[in-house]
């Protein structure tokens, strides 16, 4: 959208205009000097930050969904918007990271979408312009639903294990029965030392008649 105002030269309206000319160039600045809100440094500290700031595969993504939406519920084309690639696709990244560090943060959150507003006043139309808020709130608040949702559970709880042939499991069966007849070797040795204890009490009752004889 371009925006075309009359003014002195435009209507070539040279007396007024010179007046204008000489008036400022005569007069000294109105007002006091401005005075700096920020050093030198730290203007250049935060410049330095804002390169850097981390933008979060979320906020991509709901950057082109916002883009999306728009174009498609105004049918936004080049005959009645100016969406470029490199206005909304990389200066709207250096201005996203601008946002999240005035605001003291080295990464980009959604609602630092909201400064979207700023670079469409005269790129789409009016109407548009005035419900781009809303579809970044629809849009951030789509993305906040799918960050709620909780995760799926890992695989090994969600299907059991796989079972084990016929032949390993009665491989594993004779394997237990044998353990079970084989026994405890300790336990073995005891048994065959209370049987040597019993045949030498029968063997000492049967000498003891004979003695006494």
């Amino acid at each position: 959208l371009l925006l075309r105002s009359s003014g002195m030269l435009l209507s070539a309206d040279w007396d007024k205009a010179r007046s204008v000319l000489d008036l400022y160039a005569d007069s000294p600045e109105l007002g006091s000097p401005p005075t700096p809100v920020v050093g030198r440094d730290e203007l250049e500290g935060v410049q330095r930050r804002a390169t850097v700031a981390h933008v979060p595969a979320k906020v991509r993504r709901a950057l082109l969904n916002v883009i999306k939406t728009l174009m498609m519920d105004f049918k936004l084309t080049e005959e009645n918007s100016l969406l470029t690639d490199r206005t909304f696709l990389v200066k709207a990244v250096r201005v996203l990271r601008a946002a999240a560090v005035l605001h003291d943060r080295d990464e980009v959150h959604l609602r630092d979408l909201k400064v979207l507003r700023l670079m469409t006043t005269f790129r789409v139309p009016p109407e548009a312009h005035r419900a781009l808020e809303s579809i970044i709130d629809r849009v951030i608040e789509d993305e906040e639903q799918e960050e709620d949702e909780p995760d799926p559970p890992p695989p090994n709880q969600q299907e059991p294990g796989p079972t084990p042939p016929e032949d390993e499991k009665q491989e594993d069966l004779g394997s237990d029965s044998n353990e079970m007849q084989a026994g405890d070797p300790e336990q073995a040795d005891d048994g065959e030392e209370q049987a040597q204890s019993q045949q030498r009490q029968e063997a000492a009752s049967d000498t003891a008649p004979q003695d006494a004889q």
